[in-house]
């Protein structure tokens, strides 16, 4: 079962427990290899053992379900790399490694979820949305943190902030998001991916 379920079990004081039955539910499905956009409500009111009533009290409609099952998933990937753009950077790319590691395992244990969003978003709005909206953040933090190492001379003067900050976190989405990684690689992949973001950072720093 995809990690999210852990996550789910985590959020339990903020949601019911009728609420975390749905989420579960739809991992089960997704597990048996059901894609979401094929997904009726009706299969998942059956695998809850819940009314339609009950379902539409807590989630809107599919779209909003989905949403809900992709904060759970993602919440320790946005979080790692936070707190990482927010350090102080003085151990080094190696301090990249925990967090890329981390990016990596998460992606693979709920990547029936992220599959499921990146398959909504081509035709779904509000999905497209939330994503966009979930990036953002993250982008502005990047590139506030961007400036300040130029400002203080940390980085190369000539680095563009903005633009760098959205070539590392699409980049890092869409190699860790979209390439197959077996695990008994995933030390070399973070490794490698840690190196070339420090060299896209810090490579030409006075």
């Amino acid at each position: 079962m995809p990690s999210v379920t852990r996550s789910v079990a985590r959020h339990k004081g903020r949601s019911s427990e009728l609420e975390q039955r749905v989420l579960s539910s739809v991992l089960r499905l997704l597990a048996d290899g059901t894609r979401y956009t094929e997904l009726p409500v009706q299969r998942i009111l059956e695998e809850a053992g819940i009314a339609r009533s009950t379902f539409y009290h807590y989630f809107p409609d599919k779209a909003q379900l989905l949403i809900k099952l992709a904060e759970l998933a993602t919440a320790d990937i946005w979080q790692s790399a936070e707190q990482w753009w927010r350090s102080d950077h003085s151990d080094g790319e190696t301090g990249l490694v925990p967090v890329l590691l981390t990016a990596i395992t998460q992606v693979r244990e709920n990547r029936l979820v992220l599959r499921a969003i990146r398959e909504v978003a081509a035709y779904d709005r509000t999905v497209a949305e939330y994503w966009i909206s979930r990036m953002t953040p993250y982008l502005e933090l990047s590139r506030s943190r961007l400036e300040e190492l130029r400002a203080a001379g940390k980085i190369g003067e000539w680095v563009d902030p903005a633009r760098t900050a959205q070539i590392m976190a699409w980049t890092m989405e869409r190699v860790v998001g979209l390439h197959h990684i077996p695990p008994e690689d995933d030390e070399r992949w973070a490794t490698a991916l840690a190196r070339s973001a420090w060299l896209i950072i810090y490579g030409d720093a006075p």
